[in-house]
């Protein structure tokens, strides 16, 4: 029975091995075999404890570094911003971090670090405001995608809804993202609309066709969710809520 367990699990093999010899009693068909029925308690505990250490001592920390590929990665002009860079230290736990990189050229086309580069800073937590992906519907059963978030510049993200059923033809998007309104994404057409309030996160819808009168590409509508329950607050040309679009979130990620 022994025997078969050990062949089963590679740790057991080093616990057994590690027993004391003294164990040992002679066979003469298969050689010196372990007579377990002369263990005291002590002994057994005594020969545990030596094989934790085998199976254990060899155990190494991971050494620590960056998950580059999981970034964010944007620039502009000489500097280069990787957002969002998990880090891992020796004992495996990641934190965040931003890192920016500017650079110098020369006349002649030399290019070189900048002076104070790179910065690293810790990255902000993320504001999710509740928001969830999935598939959602409206009350005319008419079936929306929601995908996010992707990750923003400040903690902020960034949520995308598309038409996916019924009706050929017929198709809507719009994204969105959390956060104030001071250093938004579409700021520009906030101001514009007289946007100052922080009540919703704020998108723009990006193309409609089919799907409701008078909600018009470009314009402005601000997100809320609670539970499920995910409403779309529609701002015609001012500051003052024209209509609302509630969609509930299906089940198991199916239509519904």
């Amino acid at each position: 029975m022994m025997g078969r367990d050990v062949g089963a699990n590679s740790e057991r093999f080093k616990l057994i091995a590690a027993l004391p010899s003294r164990f040992d009693s002679p066979n003469p068909k298969n050689g010196a075999l372990m007579n377990f029925k002369t263990l005291t308690t002590r002994d057994l505990l005594i020969s545990l404890a030596a094989g934790l250490i085998v199976v254990t001592s060899g155990a190494s920390a991971a050494p620590p570094d960056m998950l580059l590929q999981s970034a964010n990665v944007s620039g502009s002009g000489n500097t280069l911003n990787v957002t969002r860079v998990p880090v891992r230290d020796s004992t495996g736990k990641i934190t965040y971090k931003d890192i920016e990189l500017s650079f110098d050229v020369s006349n002649t086309g030399v290019v070189t670090l900048g002076a104070g580069s790179p910065v690293v800073t810790t990255s902000p937590s993320l504001n999710v405001a509740a928001f969830r992906a999935g598939i959602y519907k409206d009350s005319l059963n008419r079936h929306v995608q929601v995908s996010g978030p992707s990750v923003l510049a400040g903690g902020r993200t960034g949520w995308t809804m598309n038409w996916i059923a019924p009706g050929a033809g017929a198709y809507f998007n719009a994204t969105w993202a959390t956060g104030a309104v001071t250093g938004h994404p579409n700021g520009t057409t906030l101001t514009a609309f007289g946007i100052t309030t922080t009540t919703y996160s704020w998108g723009v819808i990006g193309s409609n066709n089919g799907f409701l009168a008078n909600w018009f590409a470009a314009y402005v509508f601000g997100a809320a969710q609670l539970g499920d329950v995910l409403t779309l607050h529609y701002f015609h040309n001012d500051p003052a809520e024209n209509a609302a679009w509630v969609f509930t979130r299906c089940p198991a990620g199916n239509l519904c």
